[in-house]
This record gives C-alpha cells, structure tokens and sequence, in this order.
C-alpha cells in the first residue's frame, strides 16, 4: 500500500495556464520510495513529471523526469515515476510541463518558480537551471510510494539447536541421550588425555534481531555526463567511517543505444589510491535496460564484501562489449567534495590507472554491521561444541572392560603413571580400552501413559523482501504427518528476511518448534538422580505396546507424599 512521501493534500485549485515549466518546493514527510507522481488537473491534457533536489531554496539537481506526456482528466490522476528514495524532512522540488491550460491545477501559497517551455519539444534540465520566476503558489502535486516498514514483532524467534549438548565417548551409545554408569572388573589406570582441550562455548537463547541494510557512504552531488564503454572503464574511490560487510551499491546511471552486459565491482587500492587486485565481490549489469535518463540503481554485490574502518577502497565499473555509440553514461561532480576518496579512470581496460582529484562520482555504499546485537544480552546457557575424546594411554586388562573411576577433575597422585585417582569415593561414567563392551542399566516403569498426536502444522511457508524489494520465498514439510492427517499450513509473513534459503531455515525451525513442542505422554519411574530435562530415552513397555520407543524429555515433575513416604518421578515425553 502506498502512501503520501511529499507534495500537496487535496483541495480546489485554480487551472494553471499552458506554456510554462513549473517548479513546486516541498519538504518530505516521509522516507520511502517514491512510485507515483499524483497530479490534480481540471482538464484534460498530458503532463510530463519529474522530482528535483533543493540547493539552498533553489531548484538543483535533476533526480528523476518522466519525459513522456502522460494522460490526465478532470480530479486526481496517477501518473507512472521510476522508484526513487527520498528522506524525511528533506526538500525536493516537484515540476511539471504540460500542452493544455487546467492539465494541472494550483493554490495560493507555497514556494513557485516557472519560466516558458514548449511542451512537445520539451524535456527536463539537469540542472534545473536559473532565469525563473518566483510566485507564491502551489501546484497540486505529490509524490507518494512505499514508506519505511515498521516490522511486528520487531524479532523473529527461533529455536538454536547445536547437536546433542552431551559429552561423547569413542564407543557409540544408543539411545543417544542416556548416560549410564556401566562397571565391570577393575582395569589399571596410567593417565588421562582428553581433546579438544576447549569444548564450551557461550550460544544465543534470547531474540536475534534482524537488521535492514544500512547506509554508510554516500555522495550525491552532480554537474556533468562520463561515458564508458570497452576499454574506458570508469572508479571512484570511498573510505568507510565505520567497518561493515558491503552488499550492495548504488551508481547514477543511464544508456546511449545498447551498451551490452557491464558489471560493477569492489576492489582494494594501492598506495596511490588506485585500483589493485582483483575483484572482492560484484554484480552484473544490464546495459541494455538502463534508463535513457540518468536514475541512481542499485546492484546487490551477492555474499558482499567486508570492508575496514579508515581503509580506502575502490567502486569499478565497465561496459567491455560497448562502442563509440553504444555506451553507458554516469553522472559525476566537478568540482568533487568527496572527502573521502575521488574519481578514477582506464582508457586500457583496468591495466592502469589515472587519478582525477577534481571529479566525484554520484555513488552509494550500503551493507550491513559485521556483528550482530543479540537481545536480550543476559541469557546465555552453556553447550558442547564438537565431539570431545575422552581416551587412556596404557594397557587395560582386561580388555574391553569398564569401570566407574572419576568424576568432575580427578587428581592423579604421585606422577605419571600411578594409577591412584583421587577423590575414590566419587564416579563417572567413562570407557576404557578397545572394544569396550557396555551394558545399560534399565529403570522400571510404574505407570506410563501414551499418545501419538499430529502436530499443529505440517506445511511451513515464509515469506520475505530482499533488498531490492523483491518477495522472497521457503517453505518447509513434515511429510510424514502431511500423508497422514493432510495438509496443516502455517503462512508467516517475515519482511525482515532478505534471502530465499534464510526463508527456508525459517520456516524448518517452524516445523520443528511444533515437533518439539508436541506431548507424547508421561510416565512414572522410581527416582534417577541421574535423569535431565531434554534427555532421550528409550522406553519398552509390553503393556503398552511401546517397544525400545524414544522419547525427549521435556518436563519433570518429582514430588514427595508425606502419607505414603513415598517419592514420585514423572517424566513428560515429547517427540525425540
């Protein structure tokens, strides 16, 4: 849905008469992309458009005509404009030309420049130029287009899953998510090495908050046309203020004739402020569909680049297919006022390089922060990370044997070997030797309840925007539980997602919240002081029906009956 960026509100208004260029000064109300040119006309006619920038109360810069008449009648009328972003609070100059009097209608009050135009000759200036004359009036003109999204919720939350947070022994146990004490004879102990040395680490369990693309380096001011073609290929040089991954640019450009496929790149500079080394990241250009009237665009530069505070680095691009009449155009300043950088120039297709100190281009650089905030900043919750290795050095007799010996840090006494572990009276379970046969201890089940029950949902789609604006889409399905009930679909609309496959990682976690939340039953079993929330067991219960069935735990309740002196362990189970 759009909404009103710049311009007049609706009102009667007078017919302006026919032969004129006229200028309307307006401050934005709103930051967004400009689609529309709305014109409120008292007759019928047709009405070329275009949107200006200020330059101290005067109209300055063209930024985008619309050259062509479009047709108006009597009321509002919308007319076609090129997407351009306009800022809050910031002054712009709305024109018109038009071929019969009341095509666009004014009202008293405002800041008014016009001076005589031809309508059927007549295309817009860049600059706007001088010799106008002032008025206080106003045309009924607007620009209206898509505003900044307020994104509700303000964060997408989901599920951060990092393996089985459990330590891992050389011998393959099953269930994975029991551990149990297995002790048979008494093997001899040299020394303990375990690796990696380092196995926690600090993982997310807040909100991770997704951030839009951001603005870091602009210069937007412009005076003159540069061609490139073949081997002239054109640079500007930029400093960012502030580290960042560099995603996209955005460059003034338009075509003459049909200059082929171009493409703008990011490279390092040398010392001189040259381009060195090859491309750090880049995208392709359509030379063909450029404009015919110059428009800043935007050209995403794929998994982007990541750039240094106070470095220097170059924006290049060319047109290597074009010819003399066959080129693309870029707009630039003279004199530049880019502080941080200037613009460049290879007449010998990048081999060398001039410098031209008094030249800016017209460029933007937009990425996104190299870290990420995490909110809220104060959960955090420890998990292993790899597979740590828990093993001994020495001979165990005999072998393939295991045996309760440490538990926490256990102290060996006297050097290396000794075979004394310290403190004796406390255990874990660990293996020792190859093979090592292991036996589970199984705890008896007092009262069980079961249920199977289809999730929720078994289809995930998400949708998102990248950058550009453009929809992007992923989708997820539990096939087994969509052949079994049909198809449960659960449609989210996240536009703070800018690629298709973080669409689809959304939309797996989807499905798996709704797995993991699903009830599968409880049951009751002596105390195990050993049993952990999110464990998984293994579970056989003839009366049931259950044979070596897992289960995650997801809910523990212990409780203690006074009356009966009696403790009770209920497990609730949830999908494994």
């Amino acid at each position: 849905m759009t909404t009103k960026l710049l311009g007049a509100d609706n009102a009667t208004g007078l017919d302006e008469v026919v032969g004129y260029f006229r200028l309307t000064r307006w401050q934005a109300v709103a930051s967004g992309y400009m689609t529309e040119f709305r014109v409120k006309a008292g007759a019928s006619g047709y009405v070329k458009c275009a949107l200006y920038q200020d330059n101290n109360g005067e109209p300055g810069a063209l930024i985008t005509a619309m050259n062509t008449g479009q047709a108006v009648v009597a009321g509002w009328n919308t007319l076609s404009f090129t997407s351009t972003w306009v800022n809050s609070g910031t002054p712009y100059w709305l024109g018109v030309c038009f071929d019969v009097q009341g095509a666009v209608q004014y009202i008293d009050g405002g800041t008014y420049r016009y001076r005589a135009a031809t309508y059927s000759t007549f295309t817009f200036p860049d600059p706007a130029g001088s010799d106008f004359t002032s008025g206080a009036y106003s045309d009924l003109t607007a620009g209206w287009g898509t505003g900044e999204q307020t994104i509700s919720p303000t964060s997408i939350v989901q599920p951060i899953s990092i393996g089985t947070p459990a330590l891992l022994y050389p011998q393959t146990i099953s269930p994975s998510g029991i551990e149990q004490v297995v002790a048979i004879g008494t093997p001899s102990l040299r020394y303990l090495v375990i690796e990696p040395l380092s196995i926690i680490q600090q993982v997310s369990v807040g909100t991770p908050v997704i951030t839009l693309p951001q603005l870091y380096e602009s210069y937007l001011e412009e005076s003159a046309y540069q061609n490139v073609y073949n081997n002239y290929w054109l640079c500007q040089t930029f400093t960012p203020q502030s580290s960042h991954k560099i995603t996209s640019v955005k460059l003034k450009l338009c075509r003459v004739g049909s200059p082929g496929t171009g493409t703008v790149s990011i490279r390092a500079t040398d010392a001189n402020g040259k381009p060195a080394g090859d491309d750090l990241c880049s995208a392709s250009i359509d030379g063909d569909s450029l404009p015919t009237d110059p428009t800043l665009l935007g050209f995403s530069l794929g998994a982007g680049a990541n750039l240094s505070a106070g470095v220097k680095y170059a924006i290049v691009w060319r047109f290597p297919s074009g010819n003399s009449s066959n080129y693309g155009r870029a707009r630039r300043m003279y004199p530049g006022a880019y502080a941080g950088g200037t613009a460049v120039t290879s007449n010998d297709s990048g081999a060398t390089w001039e410098v031209v100190q008094d030249w800016d281009f017209v460029f933007q650089d937009w990425g996104e922060p190299l870290m990420q905030t995490i909110y809220p900043d104060g959960i955090a919750q420890s998990s292993a990370v790899g597979s740590p290795i828990v093993y001994f050095v020495g001979t165990v007799y005999p072998p393939g044997i295991a045996q309760q010996v440490a538990y926490g840090i256990p102290t060996i006494l006297g050097g290396i070997p000794s075979g004394v572990i310290w403190v004796p009276s406390v255990v874990q379970p660990i293996s020792i030797g190859t093979p090592t046969i292991l036996k589970y201890v199984w705890h008896v089940i007092l009262d069980g309840n079961y249920a199977t029950s289809s999730v929720r949902t078994n289809r995930a789609y998400v949708i998102g925007r990248d950058s550009n604006g453009n929809p992007v889409y992923g989708t997820a399905v539990d096939s087994t539980e969509l052949g079994l009930v049909g198809e449960r679909l659960d449609f989210q609309q996240e536009l703070a997602i800018p690629t298709s496959s973080q669409a689809e990682s959304v939309a797996n976690a989807i499905l798996a919240k709704m797995r993991l939340s699903s009830q599968r039953g409880v049951i009751l079993i002596p105390p195990n002081c050993g049993q952990e929330l999110w464990d998984v067991v293994q579970l056989s219960d003839k009366q049931a029906n259950q044979q070596a069935v897992s289960f995650r735990v997801v809910g523990i309740r212990f409780e203690y009956s006074p009356r009966q002196a009696r403790y009770e362990h209920m497990l609730i189970l949830g999908a494994p």
